[in-house]
């Protein structure tokens, strides 16, 4: 299993693509899960404008194994130019683990 550790990756989309954008990822076994948390506010600066967003951040649960082909599939499916991709290792219970690794696995 240290070869194929779980991730944890956090986006933002606009909040009405949320479901559509998760149901891809989970339909092509890219990710074991992910949590859509509550429409938010998102401001920022985009081609010399301030941008402000109805937005929900998204933490999806994948496997290092599936980086690449994730990165690939938001760059498909997205709208973003430049969506956030923000990953970081996960810790935890061994058994929601091995769960997100054999939701992820190609087996």
């Amino acid at each position: 299993m240290f070869f194929n550790l779980p991730k944890l990756v956090i986006t933002t989309i606009p909040y009405k693509q949320a479901e559509k954008f998760v149901s891809i990822l989970l339909s092509k076994k890219l990710i074991a899960c992910a949590s859509i948390q509550k429409e938010g506010i998102s401001i920022y600066n985009w081609k010399n404008n301030t941008v402000k967003e109805k937005e929900a951040t998204i933490l999806i649960k994948t496997s290092s194994k599936k980086i690449r082909k994730l990165k690939e599939a938001f760059h498909e499916h997205h709208p973003y130019d430049i969506p956030e991709f923000i990953t970081q290792k996960i810790k935890g219970e061994k058994r929601y683990i091995d769960w997100i690794i054999k939701e992820t696995s190609d087996d």
